[in-house]
């Protein structure tokens, strides 16, 4: 049976770490055919083989389509796209030669994995990316260990898993995927579903977690993409949770399967699966839920004595006695091993703790105390000098140390080993080892912003401040939290204290200018209060775009205040006046033989708040042959190009025939990519003779254009839950349709952002009454321009809530 695969999955325990669970994997030195020269074709078969092609193989596909094809992002793009639709998968590849790493964040956000091309061998490699934090990506590498100690170094080849949901360095994965030639762009495949699939989500309440012997509260449904769909059959598997197997959902709405059930957490902790199985005419999707069933007891390793179910393991150059004070550790540098008799599903679990005394032991002028799980050289984790707190060896009395298992992530396989290592002399002291349970969350702050913040405004204009912080706490009989407001970014102060004016609310109330320059600027406000355990902490902020005044001239009467004659090379650059000036008195006159002029600013600018490069062109005597040319690049960025003949952008182009002033107008979204500061406008071409250019300005985004045409409808009946829906088509290039539910009546706003949380449109927003609405878009911004390809976010707020969706645009 054909079928699509798709997960989409919970994980308790894990919030520090985001990676895509359960993903198959090929060792590429496995392969029979060409096994040193086969990643490429080894990850398209890893990521069709999570998406459900059951049949895939490496050598499958390097018999049929040979190694070479692949080795370019079109060719492996081809490849993947052709083997899915043989196999009835609706998943596609778009390949990006220019990708982003905010594009592929997004992706692993929206759990896709990604294949990346880069520089991690001296050949060149290919590996999957299934996730990341703040410190690692996580990889299906298929050549196997990469050693980033040595670029091009491969390791264990003869380890058949080595490379299975291992993690490198942030830094050092970026360093080879990102090509400093180029700009930092990315060669990398985006994942997305073609149009009309077979596609469904799941709405509504399902927890992610409960503790053993708990209620599982299970009210929503399964959601169609495309609505009603004639012939979908919806069965739910609910066994792993104690109920039926089979269990056929009806639809209700169109294209709403719901489920209310309430189920026993019974048996043992661990992840338990709920499975919905949605099939048409062959075709089969299975979308699965994760429950995590906490212990309801951390599990003791040793406290005054070894837990049930644990042992001491390997132990070398120590001592372990059983002491009054604890576990007695008599060292000279160390490894002390502790082992569960039966291996320990880590699900559930969101610490290792235990409680450290130094007593007599020195580590010398580098000491060195580490903690390791499972004998894995990749889930170390230091405790003197590491990423989290650790031992303090200048201490004498007891200090507890908790490292989250988020550490050690991927945490695919139980736990099977503990290991403490370092170089420690002397006797110090353990006690009070044990595997901490989710159930019981570390104490922890928690602020959450109440306000109607603007999101833009202009720049030098007054910017009235009414915000609320609402603050909760674990240490509720602890000190009153303090709560500081940084407003530098936006012209204020840097540390305004809020004052509390109700039990765990604070208010920020100020009024000021915004004399500041434009571009994005952040408010953020820092809570702290005193606990036992060491100060607990926490950061909210707020994004507020802050636009120009006006435009800014780049050359009119002379060059703008902030902008200055560039590099200039096949032409006379002289002032003209009369006729040949389009405003005021003065314009550029070129005497070209091909051409480039440059225009650079003294300080860079921000091009947020500015929506286009307008500038007026005559083109006087020139000519540029039978092919002629005259574009324009952003910071030397060959992607950025615009072409002003011969370009495939309708209504925008100059008409050498026409012998008179022409303006041109170029929204800033055309320089492909232009996420940074502007440090350079560029023209250049192949005319020769003499033209003449003026009014060369940033055009701000005050000034509107084209407005984006949004339809909405709405039809009659109260629907039982919020929901909104994903766009359809998705990906699309000219129109889209975005539904969605309103169960009460109230206040609502449907907006999309850029994956730099910017704001695109708003496509709906003030009072709507409860109902179903349908919105058709024509992808224009506010401003009146298309979308350009990339990612996209839209998000309904309404009074019950805040839901998100990603959508992909194809141009």
């Amino acid at each position: 049976m054909k079928k699509l695969i798709c997960l989409v999955l919970l994980l308790g325990g894990q919030a520090g770490a985001g990676y895509i669970p359960d993903m198959p994997y090929f060792h590429q030195y496995s392969n029979r055919l060409n096994p040193s020269g086969s990643c490429q074709n080894t990850c398209i078969a890893i990521v069709l083989k999570y998406y459900g092609a059951d049949d895939i193989t490496p050598d499958k596909i390097s018999a049929k389509w040979g190694t070479y094809i692949a080795q370019t992002t079109g060719g492996l793009e081809k490849i993947f796209n052709a083997e899915a639709a043989l196999r009835g998968l609706p998943v596609r590849d778009l390949a990006a030669n220019a990708g982003t790493l905010r594009e592929l964040h997004g992706l692993l956000d929206a759990g896709r994995p990604v294949i990346v091309h880069g520089g991690f061998s001296e050949v060149g490699h290919l590996m999957v990316l299934v996730g990341y934090d703040e410190r690692y990506y996580y990889a299906m590498d298929p050549a196997s260990k990469w050693t980033e100690r040595v670029n091009g170094g491969f390791t264990n080849r003869d380890d058949p898993q080595i490379g299975r949901y291992t993690r490198y360095r942030r830094e050092a994965v970026e360093a080879a995927i990102i090509s400093s030639a180029n700009r930092n762009q990315i060669r990398m495949h985006q994942i997305y579903f073609e149009h009309g699939a077979l596609a469904a989500r799941w709405e509504g309440a399902l927890v992610d977690s409960v503790a053993l012997g708990e209620s599982v509260a299970i009210a929503g449904g399964v959601r169609l993409d495309s609505g009603r769909v004639a012939g979908v059959r919806v069965v739910a598997d609910l066994r792993e949770l104690g109920g039926p197997g089979e269990l056929e959902l009806s639809e209700s709405d169109p294209g709403f399967y719901p489920l209310v059930r309430s189920l026993q957490a019974g048996g043992a902790s661990g992840r338990r699966t709920v499975s919905f199985r949605i099939s048409r005419d062959g075709r089969e999707m299975v979308l699965r839920r994760s429950v995590v069933i906490l212990p309801r007891q951390s599990q003791v390793v040793f406290a005054g004595d070894y837990g049930a179910g644990w042992q001491l393991g390997f132990n070398a150059n120590a001592e372990v006695a059983v002491a009054a004070e604890g576990l007695e550790v008599r060292a000279s540098g160390f490894t002390l091993e502790f082992l569960p008799r039966e291996p320990v599903d880590l699900s559930g679990y969101r610490a290792l703790r235990f409680a450290f005394r130094r007593g007599e032991a020195v580590g010398g002028s580098r000491p060195a105390f580490s903690v390791q799980i499972n004998e894995d050289i990749r889930k170390v984790e230091p405790l003197v000098g590491g990423f989290f707190p650790g031992v303090d060896l200048a201490r004498d009395d007891w200090q507890t140390v908790e490292v989250p298992l988020w550490a050690f992530a991927p945490l695919e396989e139980p736990l099977h080993s503990i290991r403490l290592f370092g170089n420690l002399r002397g006797t110090f002291y353990l006690d009070g080892i044990e595997l901490v349970s989710a159930r019981f969350p570390p104490p922890h702050i928690r602020a959450d912003w109440h306000s109607a913040l603007p999101d833009s405004l202009v720049a030098g204009a007054e910017l009235v401040l009414r915000e609320e912080i609402r603050v909760a706490s674990t240490e509720p009989a602890g000190p009153a939290p303090e709560v500081v407001a940084d407003l530098s970014a936006l012209g204020g102060p840097r540390a305004q204290v809020l004052p509390p004016v109700e039990p765990g609310v604070y208010r920020l109330e100020t009024a000021m200018h915004a004399d500041i320059g434009n571009g994005r600027k952040q408010l953020r406000i820092s809570v702290r209060q005193a606990a036992a355990a060491g100060p607990l902490e926490t950061v909210v902020s707020r994004d507020i775009v802050v636009l120009p005044r006006g435009d800014q001239i780049v050359f009119d009467e002379g060059y703008g205040d902030n902008w200055q004659r560039g590099f200039v090379a096949n032409a006379d650059l002289d002032d003209a006046a009369g006729a040949q000036v389009y405003a005021g008195s003065l314009a550029q006159e070129l005497a070209a033989a091909a051409f480039t002029i440059e225009y650079k600013p003294r300080q860079a600018v921000d091009p947020v708040g500015y929506r286009a490069l307008r500038l007026a062109i005559h083109p006087g005597d020139a000519d540029g042959g039978a092919r002629p040319a005259f574009n324009i690049m952003v910071n030397g960025d060959t992607p950025s190009l615009v072409q002003l003949i011969g370009g495939d952008i309708a209504g925008l182009g100059l008409d050498l025939d026409r012998g008179e002033w022409q303006v041109v107008e170029i929204p800033l979204a055309l320089f492909y990519r232009l996420d940074g500061p502007i440090e350079s406008l560029r023209l250049f071409g192949n005319l020769r003779g003499t033209f003449y250019i003026d009014d060369v300005r940033l055009v701000a985004a005050q000034t509107r254009s084209q407005p984006t045409a949004v339809l909405e409808r709405r039809k009659e009946g109260v629907p039982e839950l919020f929901t909104l829906a994903q766009n359809y088509p998705n990906p699309f290039n000219s129109s889209t349709v975005i539904r969605y539910d309103l169960a009460v009546d109230g206040e609502i706003e449907l907006s999309v952002f850029n994956l730099l949380g910017q704001l695109v449109v708003r496509l709906a927003e003030g009072s709507r009454r409860a109902g179903h609405y349908t919105a058709n878009w024509d992808g224009r911004d506010a401003s009146g321009r298309m979308l350009t390809s990339g990612l996209y976010v839209y998000r309904l707020q309404t009074p019950q809530g805040v839901q998100t969706r990603k959508f992909i645009v194809l141009r």
